[in-house]
């Protein structure tokens, strides 16, 4: 899929979303947000036919409302809906499991994907990785990085593979910057991978 980068653009100059997230954050912005984003990835789906990702915040498990609305949009979408992937980080799913459920329901209703991304700080969690009605996992970039010349950093991201594995989950490997990296995650049994190295 092609991920949706969310960005602003203030006088001219368009800005990274760390460099405005922070006040999303203070100003309690993030169900604006999400919906904008929401509404942005239809648009841009229907201009390239393409399968995006777009991150959410963790507003979207927190409010109960956002997930009846988006099914509400979704389910107007028609196709259009199948190749929307929702993500959100490990640790907002974590924290609010029973909203990450209510999301996942609404969200598979309407016949798009949701995915938890930047995974591995949290292993000792993993097992509620069933629980949730999870469509694909991400491995964050720092569990990727130098796996084809690192025995340790490579066992540990097929640790996390074999589990998505056991649960019917692909396996994204996040932040792969070289073709050696690429090529082992590949053999390590990743499904997919992201990064610079990812043409």
């Amino acid at each position: 899929h092609q991920e949706g980068m969310v960005r602003i653009r203030v006088n001219n100059e368009i800005c990274p979303a760390g460099a405005f997230m922070p006040w999303i954050h203070r100003l309690d912005l993030g169900g604006e947000l999400d919906r904008a984003v929401v509404k942005l990835a239809i648009k841009q789906i229907q201009k390239t036919g393409r399968t995006t990702a777009i991150n959410l915040t963790a507003n979207a498990l927190i409010d109960p409302t956002f997930s009846t609305w988006l099914e509400g949009v979704l389910l107007k979408q028609g196709m259009i809906a199948e190749r929307l992937n929702l993500e959100v980080n490990e640790t907002s799913t974590y924290s609010h499991v029973d909203g990450f459920q209510r999301l996942s329901r609404r969200t598979q209703a309407a016949g798009a994907k949701l995915g938890v991304e930047h995974m591995g700080y949290r292993i000792d969690e993993v097992g509620k990785l069933s629980e949730l009605g999870i469509d694909y996992i991400k491995i964050d970039g720092l569990f990727t990085k130098g796996i084809s010349d690192n025995a340790g950093t490579a066992a540990l991201l097929r640790t996390y593979i074999n589990i998505g594995q056991t649960l019917g989950l692909p396996c994204i490997a996040e932040g792969i910057v070289n073709n050696e990296d690429l090529q082992a995650a590949y053999e390590l049994g990743a499904s997919a991978a992201s990064g610079p190295a990812v043409k």
